[in-house]
């Protein structure tokens, strides 16, 4: 029973290596819920503002909620509705942040949550008690945990569920297909590791390439949606967030490797290698893939990760020189050196209009995924 109960927990605590999140609300069959969230996955909320590539509305609160909000959910008819967001002591309506479902369809029960897929965890406590203190909800750390509930949504739609009472008795609900623990696993070790910046080598030197809104720009290909992505969670045999490797020659983008990133360890990150002939039916295999899917302006950044101090083993990373460019179906249109030190939110007056135009492309492109 520990095991299972405490898996989720040991999971968010481990890779947060920080303090425990405050959870959302969620409501089911009557009882009210402690959704899990954490730093590095999105709840069901963020993820809204990130795939509709909207600049998130929410500041973070404490060290305990990074989100910035409390938001409140149900599932009526196997389906998410979203019904209210609390910042502090304030009470919000979705719309109050223009919120709405694909088909914009009104509700009684609130937001079709038809944006979100994956796997959402959440708690249920004997004798449970919600406590407002005005800036934050509190739930009494002294309740006795009772079950541990997983939902499998795609598109707002409850696919499957799995519950884990203390007996560690399990109820898989509507499916057995998939083993939820791991597909949950999968799910926060997919997002963990989609941060992780595909690398680039430009005029022989190696760096880090941004733009697409933190993705990388293989999933282009596949809409930029998750699900489309053959290796996303949902795949129980090889799962990974993808991560690449890239080269520009002859003003052209080429495509040198797709690596799955996976692994829930904060300082080990598990790397499978795909053959790019699993990804494009070439019918013979080929070093490289010329990139003619992506467009769009991006940028690389060269430099080092740095000690903070002789005493830190924590480095941080120190961009030396950026390459702001811009592409069109894999080639290279224009492109500008930067120094490292170039302050982009203080542009000088006299700057190339062509400059000025991709800095702010780039800066609506950096929200965070």
């Amino acid at each position: 029973m520990n095991k299972l109960l405490t898996l989720l927990f040991i999971i968010i605590t481990t890779v947060c290596n920080g303090t425990e999140q405050e959870p959302d609300l969620i409501y089911y069959e009557g009882n009210c819920l402690s959704l899990f969230t954490g730093y590095y996955f999105p709840s069901p909320l963020e993820t809204y503002f990130y795939q509709n590539k909207i600049k998130y509305p929410f500041d973070a609160l404490s060290t305990a909620n990074y989100r910035g909000h409390i938001a409140s959910w149900i599932i009526v008819n196997d389906s998410l509705f979203l019904t209210e967001i609390a910042i502090q002591s304030k009470r919000f309506q979705p719309s109050d942040y223009n919120i709405a479902s694909k088909d914009s369809t009104n509700s009684k029960n609130g937001v079709f949550a038809d944006w979100f897929s994956g796997i959402i965890s959440s708690s249920e406590y004997r004798h449970d008690t919600i406590v407002n203190l005005g800036d934050r909800y509190l739930i009494d750390s002294t309740s006795i945990l009772l079950k541990t509930y997983y939902f499998h949504l795609r598109n707002g739609k409850l696919i499957d569920k799995q519950i884990i009472n203390e007996e560690g008795s399990e109820d898989h609900g509507l499916t057995s297909e998939y083993n939820l623990l791991n597909l949950n696993e999968n799910y926060i070790s997919y997002y963990l590791r989609l941060g992780v910046s595909d690398q680039i080598t430009f005029q022989n030197k190696k760096g880090y390439l941004k733009g697409n809104y933190g993705l990388s720009p293989i999933l282009i290909l596949y809409s930029n949606d998750h699900l489309k992505w053959p290796y996303n969670w949902e795949n129980e045999s090889r799962s990974g967030a993808p991560n690449c490797n890239w080269h520009i020659s002859n003003d052209s983008l080429f495509l040198d490797s797709v690596t799955l990133k996976s692994g829930l360890s904060y300082n080990s990150i598990k790397s499978v290698p795909i053959a790019l002939n699993e990804i494009f039916p070439l019918g013979e295999n080929r070093e490289y893939i010329f990139g003619d899917w992506v467009s769009g302006v991006y940028s690389i950044e060269y430099g080092e990760r740095v000690a903070k101090d002789k005493y830190s083993n924590y480095k941080t990373f120190e961009v030396s020189e950026y390459i702001l460019f811009r592409l069109n179906k894999g080639i290279v249109e224009e492109y500008w050196l930067l120094p490292g030190d170039f302050n982009f939110n203080k542009l000088k007056k006299k700057i190339e209009p062509g400059l000025k135009q991709v800095i702010q492309e780039l800066k609506t492109h950096n929200i965070r995924q």
